[in-house]
């Protein structure tokens, strides 16, 4: 990794460029290790819940050599030999956007996401009129 830069408290996220000219998102911190036992951490020992999972984006064709964060809204990135600066914009997404893991109140009127898919006694009905 050549340039880091760490996202605001709330975000809880870093970017950083490597040697090869991509840019890496990931959560912050990397590592959920104890800092006592640094000394003594080998690579192949950790689990992948310890590690963070890291989004790679293509974006230089050298070395990136600085990147900088400007108002949570947009990343700026450099590279060595390329001679250009790529604008990044930033769009935040819903952490938890996968339906398993909403919670959907039935008082507000929400409509169920599952509400498409039949009860059993309805879905032998439809099966029975179809054959």
């Amino acid at each position: 990794m050549t340039a880091c830069n760490r996202f605001n408290d709330e975000l809880n996220a870093a970017i950083c460029g490597s040697t090869k000219g991509d840019l890496y998102l990931f959560r912050f911190p990397a590592l959920l290790v104890d800092p006592k036992s640094l000394r003594q951490m080998k690579y192949e020992e950790l689990s992948k819940t310890e590690m963070s999972l890291a989004r790679g984006f293509s974006a230089h064709t050298s070395m990136v050599l600085c990147t900088e964060i400007y108002q949570m809204d947009a990343v700026f990135s450099s590279a060595l030999s390329d001679q250009c600066v790529v604008q990044w914009k930033v769009e935040y997404e819903d952490q938890e956007w996968e339906l398993d893991y909403n919670n959907i109140d039935q008082k507000m009127g929400l409509v169920d996401p599952y509400e498409e898919v039949p009860t059993e006694e309805n879905f032998k009905l439809f099966l029975n009129e179809i054959w």
